[in-house]
């Protein structure tokens, strides 16, 4: 026959190495972490990113190399006929030449005297959009 007088001191031990109310691993817990702390922290990270990227995207707009802005050619005017076809008015000082561009050859159309040309815009042009090398 079992006692019931040694069955729950036994039962009370078995449960106390099993669960114990006072484990060794909750005194080794991981440390609070302060929410707000991290947030300042990561938003500080964020605006320093950002800013970096700013003035990485200004620099590379101040420092680029203006292409046409300066030297004696000057792209006055161009037209796509088609995919991959076109004429360029090209200025060099007082002569000007109407080219045919295509996508393998340019071409000499005609030569222009300084009387024939218009005048020159008070606001420089950009080049056309898509060269004529490449489909509209």
């Amino acid at each position: 026959m079992i006692r019931k007088d040694f069955i729950a001191p036994c039962v009370l031990a078995v449960l106390t190495t099993v669960s114990p109310c006072n484990p060794s691993w909750a005194e080794e817990s991981a440390p609070v972490v302060d929410l707000w702390t991290k947030g300042v922290e990561i938003s500080g990270y964020l605006f320093i990113f950002i800013v970096l990227a700013a003035l990485v995207v200004h620099l590379t707009k101040r420092y680029q190399p203006h292409w046409g802005a300066a030297g004696p050619i000057q792209l006055v005017d161009g037209r796509n006929l088609g995919p991959g076809l076109g004429v360029r008015l090209v200025r060099v000082g007082s002569r000007a030449w109407l080219l045919g561009v295509t996508r393998e050859r340019i071409s000499l159309l005609a030569e222009l005297s300084a009387s024939e040309l218009p005048a020159p815009p008070s606001t420089p042009r950009h080049p056309p959009s898509s060269p004529a090398g490449t489909p509209s």
